[in-house]
């Protein structure tokens, strides 16, 4: 108890110099000033470093986005220009044929030669015939043409 009454009566009685003085030499006094403004100036370059950053970051996040949306409209393209050559490949292009031929009615007495020029679509074929009759009773031979259209079914 004795210390601790003694301790409670010397921080009562105790004081604090309050005229604490350091004395540095010019040289030493200089270096410190210049570290404090180099130190001052270290803060000031960072914070700009660190907006720059953050700018940078923000740039290349940009920048990344619209690299995904550009490659995603690549690869849509790409598909497109599949389908459709796939569609082209598969579409039949127009064919044109022509055709002769002969053919015999009523048991082998009249001969009938033909000539016949079409067009041939997907599901659509448009042509023209050409009949020549050759008979015997005839001294020129009967002559009529047709034109039709033929649907594909199967």
């Amino acid at each position: 108890m004795l210390i601790l009454c003694l301790l409670v009566t010397f921080n009562l009685i105790s004081q604090n110099d309050t005229n604490k003085k350091v004395t540095l030499s010019e040289s030493i006094s200089k270096k410190v000033v210049k570290d404090l403004e180099d130190y001052d100036l270290l803060k000031v370059i960072e914070s700009f470093q660190k907006e720059r950053i953050k700018n940078l970051e923000s740039q290349i996040s940009l920048l990344e986005n619209k690299n995904k949306s550009l490659e995603k409209i690549i690869s849509l393209s790409v598909e497109m220009i599949e389908n459709k050559d796939k569609i082209i490949n598969n579409k039949k292009p127009l064919e044109f044929h022509f055709y002769t031929g002969g053919e015999f009615i009523n048991n082998f007495s009249n001969l009938n030669l033909y000539f016949k020029t079409q067009f041939e679509f997907k599901k659509v074929n448009i042509g023209a015939k050409l009949n020549l009759n050759l008979t015997k009773s005839y001294r020129l031979p009967q002559t009529w043409y047709s034109v039709y259209a033929e649907f594909k079914v199967f």
